[in-house]
């Protein structure tokens, strides 16, 4: 039964979303799948962030980001990929930039008022192909977080585990276990900030000063008041840190790191490793607040007090059949008590060989089960307080699974150890655990624009798109290099809705060593998809293919994705994805006549004059201006003026000869492309048949460019015209009096 409504699940984490103004801020995209057979397909994500906000990058490339005039943001991200049955994990990380002032107003974005709101709607299909498929539906859930920006905020960093380790006052005895804590305190980038802040360590941790600060106010926060617990009046169990009040920067990231270790025992009555001892796995919250004019921000951060601990590391994180893997075990023992019948157990997951010999300590027992999995056992015995060690071995990545499943890209390889004694003073179990994975290399997918072609296949000078265009991609699919096979490999394509369409029958170059044939169908939204089955390593496959441009008008960037898709061996779905932008265009025309002879505003008869009309099509700043096609121009010499048979054309452009019939003057303007320009001019004489004082007004009419030669598409808009005017002479007359001067009477 297909995938339902209540089987997909989106959550934002964390809400509300908090950043520092000025600053960046990540959260998470949760996804969840919990039908237990059936997949969710072509899962699709959209996010409206409000203004005041931006996006600043994600762990998934989105498909576009359009800047709405509202002063939103809307960000796409178009078939990430199908979540499997039970995938309950899968999340995008995205970081936001809390902005200093609104797109759409340009005033400042307030401190501590909540932005409403960043919406999330993501998608998945429950067939295949999407709405390709018939019977398909669409399962759309959405959720929605406030965006809170800070005046201020701190973080909190420390290890999840120490041993005890602090040393002794009496007889006095150096801290063993150190470890750091870091506080990095962020402030605003608009306003200075004074605030206070307190650092309180957890009772039973040791202060050990090393204070360091990096940042723009070390001087202010390198001298904060220690209080160490000492009996007296108003006395306390815990270490402070007080910084008292301080004024944080513009824009400050201050680091504040120091030393301490745990004791061996709670202090009590103010006497430092004086009271109860602390048990073994016990968690240690360390709480650091920071207060100002916005109110307290509080952080905590917990670290385990041990009496024995583990760590696992391998020298790398991905790996490949074959390939030799190198594992370090770290254990130590606390300071205060001696731990008896000490064991390591290091389980080996099915996938991998332990290498017979390679332990730098060869463990007392080897033991390959049934499942696959191969168990080490280090039977250490006795180990002194404060004792600590490590243990090197080797594995090698096998090609196939117990169960014979081959070894495949992007498997988890799961490696754990445990450890066990008994605390000799207080005879209490000490377990601890630790793991480490390793990722079967991924092959790899990239999309590149080969070549700009006219609808003619004429190859374009240009890297800039026009309706009717056909742009020519290359699909690369990769795994050259890896070892391990690819299981039920699927390749998409998707263009933008203004390119296609794409069909199954579309010309299709194939190369690399990938034996065909290989038959694509259509998906949905715009896209080709290729199954390509489980394919061995080393292998390369290419897709060449041409996209048409369809007849609409668009300038700017789109992006063109391809998609890669597989499965790894527990059927978890995992993908790459590359994709290049596509740039569009129109043209730049610009239209001008303007006539030139003896006097324009007082023509007579027998005088020429010179009209000149000139259509260029100039690039603009941003490179998006193409081709004009078949511009037919018009003109109509007024009546009183004469054609004298003299004409011109100057200037680069393609243009059939221009027609002069009685009265009208027509030409066509094959081509302008970006930067060219032509000048049509020609000669008129004045007939002696004008009138005084009359005028000769004509208009030019340019129609609007296509966009290929074969006309299929004239951009929008209406026809360009321009108005030039001569006048005639008037007549003038003059009244003459003479004499000047008369005597009337006597």
């Amino acid at each position: 039964m297909a995938i339902s409504q209540s089987d997909f699940i989106l959550n934002i984490i964390p809400k509300p979303i908090k950043v520092v103004l000025g600053m960046n801020g990540t959260f998470e995209l949760l996804f969840k799948n919990i039908n237990p057979t059936e997949r969710g397909y072509n899962l699709t994500v959209e996010m409206v962030l409000p203004d005041g906000v931006s996006y600043v990058d994600s762990s998934v490339v989105p498909t576009s980001i359009e800047e709405n005039p509202d002063g939103t943001i809307t960000i796409s991200w178009i078939n990430i990929k199908d979540l499997s049955p039970n995938e309950i994990g899968y999340s995008i990380e995205i970081d936001l930039k809390s902005d200093d002032v609104f797109r759409s107003t340009g005033l400042p974005v307030p401190f501590d008022v909540p932005l409403v709101s960043v919406d999330v709607t993501a998608t998945v299909d429950t067939l295949p192909r999407g709405d390709e498929d018939i019977g398909n539906v669409k399962i759309t859930k959405t959720d929605s977080s406030n965006f809170m920006p800070l005046r201020y905020n701190i973080f909190k960093i420390a290890p999840r585990k120490m041993p005890k380790g602090a040393g002794l006052l009496s007889p006095d005895l150096q801290p063993l276990w150190t470890y750091k804590y870091r506080l990095v305190v962020l402030n605003n980038t608009r306003e200075q900030s004074t605030v206070t802040l307190i650092d309180n360590l957890p009772n039973g941790v040791r202060y050990l000063g090393g204070l360091t600060v990096s940042g723009p106010d070390s001087a202010e926060l390198s001298t904060p008041n220690i209080i160490i617990p000492t009996p007296g009046p108003n006395c306390q169990d815990y270490v402070t840190l007080d910084w008292q009040t301080i004024t944080l920067s513009e824009g400050s990231v201050n680091i504040i790191t120091f030393d301490a270790a745990i004791w061996d025992n709670y202090t009590e009555g103010c006497e430092e490793n004086s009271g109860e001892r602390i048990p073994h796995l016990t968690p240690l919250q360390n709480v650091a607040t920071l207060e100002g004019i916005s109110g307290p921000v509080q952080v905590g951060i917990t670290t385990k007090a041990m009496d024995a601990v583990i760590y696992k590391t391998v020298d790398k994180k991905i790996t490949d059949v074959g390939e030799i893997n190198t594992y370090t075990l770290t254990y130590r023992i606390n300071q205060y008590d001696d731990i008896d019948s000490f064991i390591i157990t290091d389980i080996i997951e099915d996938g991998q060989e332990y290498n017979v010999g390679s332990a730098s300590l060869a463990p007392d027992s080897i033991t390959v089960n049934l499942d696959g999995t191969t168990e080490l056992i280090w039977n250490l015995g006795y180990m002194s307080k404060g004792t600590s060690g490590e243990i090197t071995f080797t594995t090698t990545v096998k090609s196939n699974y117990s169960d014979g499943e081959p070894v495949s890209s992007d498997d988890i390889l799961e490696n754990n150890v445990n450890i066990d004694g008994i605390n000799q003073t207080t005879l209490t179990d000490t377990p601890d655990s630790w793991n480490t994975t390793l990722t079967i290399r991924e092959p790899n997918i990239k999309k590149e624009v080969l070549n700009y072609y006219y609808k003619d296949g004429t190859l374009k000078p240009m890297n800039v798109a026009a309706p009717g265009d056909e742009i020519e991609f290359r699909i690369t699919y990769s795994s050259v290099g890896i070892t391990a096979s690819q299981k039920n490999v699927k390749i998409d394509e998707y263009a933008p809705l203004n390119m296609g369409p794409l069909t199954a029958s579309m010309p299709i170059t194939y190369g690399g060593n990938l034996p065909g044939p290989f038959t694509p169908f259509t998906v949905f939204p715009n896209g080709i998809r290729w199954e390509l089955g489980t394919v061995p390593g080393n292998t390369t496959w290419t897709a060449t293919f041409k996209v048409p441009v369809r007849n609409i008008n668009i300038v700017g960037t789109k992006n063109n994705l391809a998609k890669m898709e597989e499965e790894n061996t527990e059927g978890l779905i995992f993908g790459k994805r590359d994709q290049v932008e596509v740039v569009f265009g129109e043209p730049n025309i610009q239209f001008q006549k303007i006539v030139t002879g003896p006097n324009v505003n007082a023509i007579k008869a027998g005088e020429i004059y010179t009209y000149s009309i000139t259509v260029s099509n100039m690039q603009n700043e941003e490179g998006t201006v193409v081709d004009a096609f078949e511009m037919d121009l018009t003109d109509v010499i007024p009546d009183g003026l004469t054609y004298t048979g003299t004409y011109t054309v100057t200037g680069t452009g393609e243009y059939d000869i221009p027609i002069f019939s009685g009265q009208n003057v027509s030409m066509t303007i094959k081509k302008l492309a970006p930067n060219e320009s032509l000048t049509l001019t020609f000669d008129v004489i004045v007939d002696s048949t004008i009138v005084s004082g009359q005028t000769f007004t004509n208009n030019a009419v340019l129609q609007r460019p296509y966009s290929q030669y074969d006309r299929s598409y004239q951009y929008p808009g209406e026809p360009f015209t321009e108005q030039t005017t001569l006048k005639a002479e008037s007549i003038k007359i003059v009244k003459l009096v003479n004499p000047l001067f008369a005597k009337i009477g006597m």
